[in-house]
């Protein structure tokens, strides 16, 4: 039982944030820069997984420390097929990282990827601001291993990303042959 509820809904509030942001963001259909309305649906829930999964109060009766955890626990590639915290903090960023390559611009990709970079810092100071509320504690070892999912992410992304306009660019006629 513990582990159906730590899967699919890590806090009660998990799976109602996410239905609302999914169909929110179906209706609305925000365009994510890369101007594709689909793609920027995907890209903007990606976005939000980790939100809603980190910032909605947790299961967890005991009360939680206004102090952050200081010992860092990174997920080593053994591991991340196991269902233990750090890996899971590592598989909850890869989507997001993988989604930062949707956008066209080279520059709007990268000020993606830094938003996505300082996003689990932020994550941790609002788990440490309203630890109260959230039931949650702030550790140093999630932020490297979300670091470590979104570094996964773009490597993965990149590499979709150049396979992908090397079959493109094959594909293409050359002018004047």
């Amino acid at each position: 039982m513990q582990f159906a509820r730590l899967m699919y809904f890590p806090t009660p509030y998990t799976l109602p944030v996410l239905c609302v942001v999914g169909l929110v963001l179906f209706l609305v259909k925000p365009a994510w820069p890369t101007g594709d309305k689909r793609s920027g649906w995907i890209a903007w829930f990606c976005w939000m997984l980790p939100l809603a999964y980190t910032l909605t109060p947790s299961y967890d009766t005991i009360k939680a420390s206004p102090y952050c955890r200081t010992g860092i626990s990174i997920t080593g590639w053994h591991t991340l097929l196991t269902f233990s915290e750090p890996a899971l903090n590592v598989w909850l960023f890869i989507p997001a990282g993988i989604c930062v390559w949707l956008v066209k611009k080279w520059y709007q990709r990268y000020i993606v990827a830094l938003l996505l970079l300082v996003s689990p810092i932020f994550i941790e100071a609002v788990q440490r601001l309203s630890h109260t509320w959230l039931n949650r504690v702030c550790q140093y070892g999630d932020i490297v291993n979300n670091m470590i999912g979104v570094a996964v992410g773009l490597t993965v992304g990149c590499i979709v990303w150049v396979a992908y306009r090397i079959l493109v660019s094959e594909k293409e006629p050359t002018a004047g042959v």
